[in-house]
């Protein structure tokens, strides 16, 4: 599982063009629409995964790209409401009555937590489903309980660990030449599209294998 989400993304005829599209997005998507085109094509690449292709889709059907990360982008905002509501109530309660207020905003962060932790399958459920309401499915949350989750779960956070001090060591590497340091920008946003890739690939693999019981 994690030898294979590790190559998947170089796969693919068009993976240098993919590259280039998502790490230029990836430079100015401080402007919210490049954002949502990214957001729709890791949802593609969750929808394909779970379709069992193995090679990184194109990058294409703008169209579609930016529909679908806008509904991925609602979705994340809809799993934060619900959390944000009880810590700002239990931090309003807190002035009048502490240890009631210290209650809900314990509750706030086990809400907050709970909903993260279950988003990458919710939006693995609306690509898969093709249907909004999919991603509050309750199996959602039942699937954050399972090996397969904590494996991708924790493959991402030790991969995204380690890729990022060997990035740091090779742009240090790069930086103390005149000509190296031309090419750690472009580094950095091909380790940003290769992670986020591997990240959407091993979530894919573990809900496919839940889903339909592989």
């Amino acid at each position: 599982m994690l030898s294979k989400a590790l190559e998947y993304p170089t796969k693919g005829e068009e993976v240098a063009r993919t590259y280039v599209i998502a790490g230029f997005l990836t430079l100015i998507n401080i402007l919210i629409i490049p954002l949502i085109f990214l957001m729709g094509y890791y949802l593609r690449v969750g929808r394909e995964t779970i379709r069992g292709t193995e090679e990184v889709p194109r990058f294409d059907n703008f169209k579609e790209l930016f529909f679908d990360g806008l509904k991925v982008l609602l979705i994340g905002i809809a799993f934060l409401i619900p959390g944000a509501i009880l810590l700002s109530l239990g931090e309003a309660v807190t002035e009048v009555n502490e240890i009631a207020g210290a209650l809900i905003v314990l509750m706030g962060s086990m809400t907050h937590l709970v909903l993260i932790l279950g988003l990458p399958i919710g939006w693995l459920a609306f690509a898969d489903k093709g249907r909004v309401k999919a991603a509050f499915r309750v199996q959602n949350f039942r699937y954050i309980l399972t090996k397969q989750y904590w494996i991708a779960l924790l493959s991402s956070i030790g991969v995204g660990i380690v890729s990022a001090l060997l990035l740091a060591i090779v742009s240090f590497v790069l930086i103390i030449t005149i000509i190296g340091i031309l090419f750690v920008p472009f580094i950095i946003l091909a380790w940003n599209v290769y992670i986020y890739l591997f990240y959407v690939r091993i979530f894919g693999v573990a809900y496919r294998e839940l889903e339909y019981k592989e």
